[in-house]
């Protein structure tokens, strides 16, 4: 199917949805137009859905523990949510893991020859994929775990995928290269390079326009059908940050400068940029537009989004670990840091709902269940349902 077939597919639905009330049955809400390539499920893929938002529908947990999960070594890989609740995982066992949700007891795990950083993104068909330190980009069945097939780059593949409304695979690598993949087969469908390696993990746009970061200090606008760079916009210096796009389509990035910038998604043109005191890690923005984002130094900030302007700070018990926040149905803001600490905040307030003490740092950005459930894991291999 073409980007073009896809997202005319997707608007048809969209139509019969609003005309019959389809959209609301057993399959659940209509996806926005950036997850129709996902499963439908509560969180398909790192920071939740194609726009990297952090934004669940779910409401938030009350902090006691349901299950843990002894996964052995440190688990990089963010938790995703497949549509049964399974909680898939990668670690630096290193295995790529599929847990009952409900209980915590493992489905089946797969070993891979290096370490796993990479988030596993959850097709609509249910393959899972991932990258890891093998250069390699894998697709397996997500019921079973059977690989379907792989792709070898020519780096570590650090960078989390996401999923275009056709099946694509987008995905980067430290070979300074951007991949477009073909989810049934991994065929190369086209690829674009960057000036330095990439850690990001691509976002989307409702047009279906990708976004993605490298380490040559650029956030890149590429055609999903080829690649082709529509715009990019020069920071102060590398970017490991995933970008985030807001439901305006303004796209929010931050850059080893301190800077957390936003930009007008369709054009590039920077709309303003945001100074805090030590590296900014990547953004959350909720469907009201504050931005939340954690700092090198142990503070969660909101901005508000029209401006940049800083609402609130959290001092955490430790310093930031890249475990950027995600946001509840309810408003509720989580994060983690190297302090032991799982923190639910309020987010209008910025004060502390309650913390879980997770006996190692926390490595992972939360994700959300159906239920409200939170599922972290951390620097000891322990894996975490919160609710």
């Amino acid at each position: 199917m073409s980007i073009r077939t896809a997202w005319a597919a997707w608007a048809l639905c969209l139509v019969v949805a609003l005309l019959a009330g389809c959209g609301s049955g057993g399959g659940g809400p209509m996806p926005e137009p950036a997850d129709i390539g996902l499963a439908r499920s509560p969180w398909p893929k790192f920071k939740g859905g194609g726009r990297n938002s952090g934004q669940a529908r779910y409401r938030g947990a009350t902090g006691r523990q349901r299950w843990k999960f002894a996964a052995g070594n440190h688990v990089g890989s963010s938790m995703a949510i497949g549509a049964d609740g399974t909680v898939y995982f990668g670690s630096h066992i290193p295995k790529l893991y599929a847990l009952d949700g409900a209980t915590g007891k493992k489905k089946w795990d797969v070993f891979i020859s290096d370490g796993i950083n990479s988030s596993p993104a959850i097709g609509a068909d249910g393959t899972v994929y991932f990258g890891s330190n093998n250069r390699r980009v894998f697709a397996l069945d997500g019921r079973t775990g059977v690989k379907r097939w792989e792709f070898l780059t020519g780096g570590w593949v650090v960078s989390s995928p996401t999923v275009g409304p056709n099946g694509d695979v987008y995905i980067g690598s430290h070979d300074r290269r951007f991949y477009a993949l073909d989810g049934a087969t991994g065929q190369k469908k086209w690829e674009f390079e960057t000036g330095g390696m990439i850690d990001s993990s691509p976002a989307l746009g409702a047009d279906g326009t990708v976004y993605i970061a490298s380490y040559d200090g650029r956030i890149y606008a590429l055609d999903p059908a080829d690649g082709r760079r529509k715009w990019s916009l020069v920071t102060g210096d590398a970017i490991d940050s995933t970008p985030a796009v807001g439901t305006d389509g303004t796209v929010y990035v931050a850059s080893r400068d301190a800077y957390l910038y936003a930009i007008e998604g369709e054009t590039g043109v920077q709309k303003w940029a945001f100074l805090a005191e030590d590296w900014i890690f990547s953004p959350a923005v909720a469907d009201d537009g504050t931005i939340y984002a954690s700092t090198g130094d142990g503070k969660v900030v909101a901005l508000r989004g029209r401006d940049g302007m800083k609402l609130w700070e959290f001092q955490m018990a430790g310093l930031a670990t890249r475990a950027v926040p995600s946001i509840a149905g309810d408003g509720t803001v989580y994060v983690g840091c190297d302090g032991n600490r799982l923190y639910a905040l309020d987010g209008v307030a910025g004060t502390a709902k309650w913390e879980f003490d997770t006996g190692a740092p926390v490595t992972t950005s939360p994700a959300i269940g159906s239920d409200g459930a939170v599922y972290v894991g951390c620097a000891d291999g322990s894996v975490y349902a919160v609710r």
